[in-house]
Order: structure tokens, then C-alpha cells, then sequence
């Protein structure tokens, strides 16, 4: 999962999705320590998450029909189009608008800016200048343009990548699959991370 869903998937304490946010940039037993206990329980979470996700036979299925084209990349690009599918369907899952929801949560990183991992705290102006939480969610209309950039994004980072952003041709061909499939899964994880807070928090 990308930033949206692990965001989203968080519930309401805000340390948690601090410790969500950040958790990829938190190595080691060390690091893990020094976090306060919330930051902690969303660091764990945001692995939990990363867990089912790896596992999951529609993450499977759908990867599947992207390796051809983004080769070993395609569990990364299924994250990333895994955020654009919740933020389609962002009121399904939470009952409010994905923009009511991105600018909160921008607030929140704002105020807790001084303790995120330094590459994060260089990111962050980017990320809501240029409104990444909503962008994840253009559609055909707008060529698909926050995922295009998302990928541009992927492809500069990666070596040996292919031309990755020619994963959308396989979306665009492949869409209401994708879409019907992500549905599924993005209900199941939704369901886990409730039951997960629930029985670890």
C-alpha cells in the first residue's frame, strides 16, 4: 500500500498515523525504540498492513497481469494503484470526501513535522503543495495524471526499471478489473486494520 491507504487505514489517533507515515524510513530495533508508544503501534500497523497486502491473492492476481511490463516492480506499482482505486472509491470506505480527508491530514503532518525522518520533512511541502492524497485518483479524463507522475516518480528511483508509466496501457485495458478486484481487497484490508486496532491497541 502507498501513502493514501496507509494514511486512511490508520483510525483517529494521530500518533498512530504519524508512525504509519513513517514507518519505511524507521530501520532498525533502535529507531523503533526511540519512537513514543503510538508512533510505535502505527509503525506496526503500517507492517501488518504490508503483510496482508503481500499475501493477498487479488494483490497476486493483479501483479500478475502487471510483471510483464514492470517486471519486478509490479508489487510496487499494485501499491500504487491500490491508493488511486481508494481514493475512486474514498467514500465508500469512510463516508466523507477524499478532500476533507487530505487536508486534515496535512494539518496533522504539519504539526508533527519536527519529528518525522528528515527525507520526509524534505517531501512534505511537495506532497501538499502538489496535493498527492487527491491527485491518486485521477482518472482517464486527466490521463491518469497523479498516477503518471507517481510512476515518473518510481521509474527515477529504480534501477533497471522499465518504462514503467506504460502500466497504465495495462490499467487502461485492464480497468474494470482492476477496479472490481481492488474493491475486494481494499474492503478485506479495511475490515483487518479495524480488527487489528481493536485486538493490539
Amino acid at each position: 500500500m502507498n501513502f493514501l491507504a496507509h494514511l486512511a487505514f490508520s483510525g483517529k489517533e494521530e500518533d498512530v498515523m504519524i508512525g504509519n507515515f513513517v514507518a519505511d524510513f524507521v530501520k532498525g530495533k533502535k529507531a523503533f525504540e526511540t519512537q513514543s508508544f503510538w508512533v510505535q503501534k502505527g509503525i506496526q500497523l503500517h507492517r501488518q498492513i504490508d503483510a496482508f497486502t503481500d499475501t493477498h491473492h487479488i494483490t497476486h492476481e493483479l501483479v500478475a497481469l502487471l510483471r510483464p511490463q514492470a517486471l519486478k516492480y509490479a508489487t510496487v506499482v499494485i501499491d500504487i494503484l491500490y491508493d488511486h482505486f481508494l481514493a475512486r472509491h474514498f467514500e465508500l470506505f469512510f463516508g466523507k470526501k477524499l478532500t476533507d480527508f487530505a487536508q486534515n491530514t496535512y494539518e496533522i503532518l504539519a504539526q508533527h513535522l519536527d519529528i518525522l525522518p528528515k527525507k520526509l520533512q524534505e517531501m512534505f511541502p511537495y506532497m501538499r503543495t502538489e496535493n498527492w492524497l487527491v491527485r491518486y485518483g485521477d482518472d482517464a479524463t486527466q490521463d491518469f495524471y497523479g498516477l503518471r507522475r507517481s510512476l515518473e516518480g518510481l521509474q527515477r528511483r529504480s534501477l533497471y526499471a522499465q518504462d514503467l508509466v506504460k502500466c497504465l496501457d495495462v490499467l487502461k485495458e485492464n480497468y474494470e478489473i482492476f477496479d472490481q478486484k481492488s474493491i475486494i481487497f481494499l474492503t478485506e484490508i479495511q475490515d483487518f486494520c479495524e480488527e487489528y486496532r481493536v485486538n493490539n491497541f
